[in-house]
């Protein structure tokens, strides 16, 4: 559910690198779109609330860092494991955002697949207390000279 206001992040779906394609125009000078393979197998993180927030900083010398941070309820050592392993080819993931946008984080128009999301930090916390619910915390990120886009994937 996301707020009333136009910030946040109302989805995040993962995909392996190898599960999506990608169609590069001439005439645009970049890749336009990307193609799910039949057998994508998606892994949509269920954050908590206020749980996921998507960051972009672009350095002094045009680079871009990406980074897709989550904080899922429960202690999902489950989900630790499947991104650690989509990690190892690469991971796309599609952003739904709160003010109605979407991204692809992972892919670039320019560098298409070849600056794939990797995982940065995991985290699994049992907590301490009984009354303080567990929690996964997950942070994805890349760097490329590429902001990221408003691409659609079928």
């Amino acid at each position: 559910m996301c707020p009333r206001n136009f910030g946040g992040i109302r989805s995040v779906v993962l995909y392996r690198l190898r599960d999506v394609t990608f169609e590069h125009s001439i005439s645009v000078g970049g890749f336009t779109r990307c193609v799910l393979a039949p057998s994508a197998t998606p892994l949509e993180v269920h954050f908590a609330d206020s749980g996921a927030r998507y960051k972009e900083h672009i350095g002094p010398e045009g680079g871009v860092e990406h980074r897709l941070e989550m904080v899922v309820g429960g202690l999902g050592v489950e989900l630790l494991g499947r991104v650690g392993a989509m990690s190892r080819g690469g991971i796309v993931a599609l952003v739904a955002l709160c003010s109605g946008g979407s991204l692809v984080v992972g892919y670039s128009p320019q560098g298409g697949g070849d600056y794939p999301l990797r995982l940065l930090e995991a985290e699994a916390d049992s907590a301490t207390k009984r009354t303080e619910r567990p929690t996964v915390r997950l942070v994805l990120g890349c760097e490329d000279g590429w902001s990221a886009t408003p691409l659609a994937c079928d």
